[in-house]
C-alpha cells in the first residue's frame, strides 16, 4: 500500500513538472478579451509647415510632375526628397520620368531655415536617416530588361552616405519591390532592411551601419518587403514582411538581434510599436458586411512577450510607431482615429472639415512624442503638425 502511494505521488509530481515546463516554455500568457472604451472626439493643434519648394505643373498635365516625399521626420525635423516618379507623366515633360532633385531637411520652429543638400539621382530617394554631417539614404530605380527575369528582379536599390558634398555607396541590391530597402534609427544607429532577389529566390536582410559599414542582425529566406513598413519607437524597430506563403511577418528587434516575430494567419492590416507593446490590428469585414474576427492583439516587449486581445468594430488602417500615449489609424472608412494607451480609449480625431475631406494619401508621420505630420492636398499638398499634447 506505501508503494502503491508512493507511486501516485511520483506520477502526480512528474505531471506537475511537466505542466509547470509547458507553461514557461509558452512565453506567452493571454489575458481575458476588453474592448476598448469609446472615447471623445480628440482636437489636435494644427500648425502648417512652409516647404521649401514648390509642386510643378506643366501646360496640359492637370498633376504636378514632381512629389514631396517624407523620408524621415522626428521631433525637429523632417527631411523630404523633391522626386519626379510619376510614371504616367507624359514622357516630354519630363527626362528622365524618374529622379530626384534635391532633399531637404527641414525645421518645424523655423521652415524658412531649411537645408538644402544637393542630391542629385536618376533614382528615386524615399527613406532617409540624419547622420554624421549629412544624412544616410536609400534610393531604387527600375532595372533595364536585361537584369529583369520572370519578375523577380524588379529594382536596383542602394544605400548610401552623403556628407554635404558627395555620396557615396554603403550598400545594394536586386529587389522584387520598390522600397526594397528602408532605413529607421535607433539611438544614433541606423538600421536597415533590404531585399535580395535572385532569378530563384529571395530574402530579407536586417542590417545595422556602423563607422559607414553594413552589418548583418539577421538574414530571413523566403520573406520579401512590404512598403512602407518599416518604423521606430527609439530604442526597437518594427517591420513587416510577406513570406512564401504571402502571409504577414511582423518583427521586432534592437541593434543586436531580431527578438519577436510573429506571422498572422489572419488578415493583417496595420501594426505599429509603443514604448513597450507591439499593437497589431487584424481581421477584415468579409463581403457580406459580417466581421471577420476584427481585433488589436498587443504584445508585451518584455522577455514575457504577454499577450492582450482588444475587440474591435471595425478594421484599422496605416498605425505608426509612437513614443506617447497616442496611437495614430485611419477606419475603413479612411477617417482619422487615435487611441489613447494609457486610458485604453479610442476615438475620432477631429481635424477642420476642409481639411478632413483633403486626406488624398491617409498617413500620419511619427514626429515625437504625441506628434505627428499629416499630408493633405488643398489644390496643393499642404504639410500640418499635429500635436496632440
Amino acid at each position: 500500500m506505501k508503494n502503491k502511494t508512493k507511486q501516485a505521488l511520483c506520477l502526480l509530481f512528474m505531471l506537475l513538472l511537466i505542466s509547470v515546463s509547458f507553461t514557461g516554455c509558452s512565453g506567452v500568457a493571454e489575458e481575458p478579451e476588453k474592448a476598448l472604451k469609446t472615447g471623445d472626439p480628440l482636437t489636435p493643434l494644427l500648425t502648417e509647415i512652409q516647404m521649401p519648394y514648390e509642386l510643378e505643373t506643366k501646360e496640359g498635365w492637370e498633376y504636378p510632375v514632381n512629389n514631396y516625399e517624407v523620408c524621415y521626420s522626428d521631433d525637429a525635423v523632417m527631411i523630404v526628397a523633391n522626386t519626379y516618379r510619376d510614371l504616367y507623366t507624359p514622357y516630354s515633360l519630363i527626362h528622365p520620368e524618374l529622379r530626384t532633385d534635391g532633399v531637404y531637411i527641414v525645421r518645424y520652429n523655423e521652415p524658412s531655415s531649411y537645408t538644402h543638400l544637393a542630391i542629385k539621382s536618376d533614382s528615386t530617394v524615399y527613406s532617409a536617416v540624419p547622420y554624421k554631417n549629412g544624412i544616410i539614404y536609400a534610393e531604387t530605380k527600375l532595372v533595364d530588361e536585361k537584369t529583369h527575369v520572370d519578375n523577380t528582379i524588379q529594382y536596383l536599390w542602394s544605400i548610401l552616405y552623403f556628407d554635404g558634398t558627395k555620396s557615396e555607396i554603403i550598400d545594394s541590391g536586386y529587389g522584387k519591390n520598390l522600397c526594397a530597402a528602408q532605413l529607421t534609427l535607433l539611438g544614433d544607429i541606423p538600421v536597415y532592411t533590404c531585399e535580395r532577389s535572385t532569378s530563384s529566390s529571395v530574402s530579407m536582410e536586417i542590417r545595422k551601419i556602423v563607422d559607414l559599414k553594413p552589418e548583418t542582425i539577421e538574414t530571413m529566406s523566403g520573406y520579401e518587403n512590404f512598403t512602407y513598413s518599416i518604423c521606430s519607437n527609439g530604442t526597437s524597430y518594427f517591420a513587416r514582411f510577406y513570406n512564401e506563403e504571402s502571409k504577414d511577418t511582423v518583427i521586432i528587434g534592437n541593434a543586436e538581434e531580431v527578438y519577436l516575430k510573429r506571422t498572422f494567419d489572419e488578415g493583417f492590416t496595420s501594426g505599429c510599436l509603443t514604448k513597450d507593446h507591439l499593437i497589431c490590428a487584424v481581421g477584415r469585414d468579409d463581403d457580406d458586411g459580417e466581421d471577420n474576427n476584427i481585433k488589436l492583439i498587443k504584445i508585451a516587449l518584455d522577455s514575457d512577450h504577454d499577450e492582450t486581445v482588444i475587440p474591435l468594430e471595425q478594421p484599422l488602417f496605416r498605425m505608426n510607431c509612437s513614443q506617447g500615449r497616442y496611437i495614430t489609424a485611419f477606419n475603413e472608412s479612411s477617417k482619422p482615429c487615435y487611441i489613447d494607451t494609457e486610458a485604453g480609449v479610442m476615438g475620432e480625431i477631429a481635424i477642420d472639415e476642409k481639411i478632413a475631406l483633403a486626406i488624398t494619401y491617409p498617413n500620419f508621420c511619427p514626429a515625437g512624442k504625441n506628434r505627428y505630420i499629416l499630408p493633405v492636398d488643398l489644390n496643393t499638398v499642404n504639410f500640418y503638425l499635429v500635436n496632440f499634447t
